[in-house]
This record gives C-alpha cells, sequence and structure tokens, in this order.
C-alpha cells in the first residue's frame, strides 16, 4: 500500500509503506528500503522557466560532460494533469560503475512554482520499477491552500490554457487548526 506524505514546502505525494524520506538541502528523497540505488529525488523552484521543453534542452546540453556514459533516450513535452507544461528527459549514465537510468520530469505548476520528479534505477531493473515512477507522478501534487488532506483537480484536454476546469479535496480538522476550541 501507500500513504500520502505531505512535504512542509507545499507538495504532497504517494509513498509506497516501506520506503525512506530524507532531506538533504532543499531536495526531498524517497528511497527503496532494499536497493538505496533506486529512489524519486524531488526538486523544487519558486523561479520556474516558462518553458519546461526549452529548460530541460539547456540542462541536458549543460549536464552532458558531468554524467559518464551519458546516452539520450528522449527529450520531449508530456500531457501532465498536475501542471500547465511539463517535459521528459530520459537518459543512461555510468554511476559508479553501475548503469542508470533516469526520467527527470520538468512539472511547471503555474508561473510561481515548478517542480522536477527524478526518478532514477538501475538501467537493468528499469521494467521492474517503473510502475513506481508512474504511481508517484500520478499522486504528485502542489498543495492548495487550505487543504489538508486528498486534492484533486479535473482537467479539461480542450482547454488550451491548461488550466484545471475543477478542483477539491479534504480539509480534515482545519476549524481546529484555525483555531476552533473543539475538534469539528
Amino acid at each position: 500500500g501507500y500513504y500520502r506524505f505531505t512535504n512542509a514546502t507545499g507538495f504532497s505525494i504517494g509513498v509506497p509503506r516501506g520506503w525512506r524520506i530524507s532531506h538533504e538541502g532543499h531536495y526531498v528523497y524517497i528511497r527503496d528500503p532494499a536497493n538505496s540505488g533506486i529512489f524519486l529525488l524531488i526538486d523544487q523552484s519558486d523561479q520556474p522557466k516558462s518553458n519546461p521543453l526549452a529548460d530541460w534542452r539547456q540542462q541536458a546540453a549543460d549536464r552532458q560532460g558531468s554524467y559518464p556514459g551519458y546516452h539520450l533516450i528522449l527529450l520531449r513535452e508530456v500531457r501532465y494533469t498536475q501542471a500547465e507544461k511539463a517535459a521528459d528527459w530520459e537518459f543512461t549514465y555510468n554511476r559508479n560503475g553501475v548503469m542508470v537510468q533516469v526520467l527527470n520530469r520538468n512539472i511547471l505548476a503555474n508561473a510561481r512554482h515548478a517542480y522536477a520528479l527524478y526518478w532514477s534505477t538501475p538501467a537493468s531493473e528499469w521494467d521492474a520499477f517503473y510502475h513506481y515512477f508512474q504511481a508517484f507522478a500520478a499522486t504528485f501534487a502542489r498543495n492548495l491552500d487550505y487543504y489538508t488532506g486528498f486534492i484533486f483537480e479535473v482537467q479539461d484536454p480542450r482547454r488550451s490554457d491548461g488550466k484545471p476546469v475543477v478542483g477539491g479535496g479534504r480539509y480534515d480538522r482545519l476549524l481546529t487548526l484555525l483555531g476552533a476550541k473543539k475538534p469539528i
């Protein structure tokens, strides 16, 4: 099973039970307890670039030399309901003698928030563990103001602005958090 992890910096995500969460600087890591080489890194920015694909193209060009054995698999714009725009950068490289495969999703949530979901596994285990990335990506959400539990947004693919048609969520204990004397 999974549980919802909410980060104080403004996002939440479904996490498999038993996986370890750690913070290193502003990065949040979610690691497989059996293999620390299988992990999701979540990065965030409050000064996002307006075009995730152009941002990834620039970063891919700048970082090729810093990844030994780097091989680009794909760089493309993707539809991602949690974002105004999103792009995937997938590549392999040699990390300490192990060929690693990475899928790095750049998520422009809005003009003030962007996130990166950096999924990394040994390349030989990519197929067996890719379903975890799919679950992480499906459950990732930026926190919306007063919601304290599950949140959702509904998108209409016919809309050109990428904005949600409707959103909502749970506000468990909201009145208590706002100062109510007893739980409501």
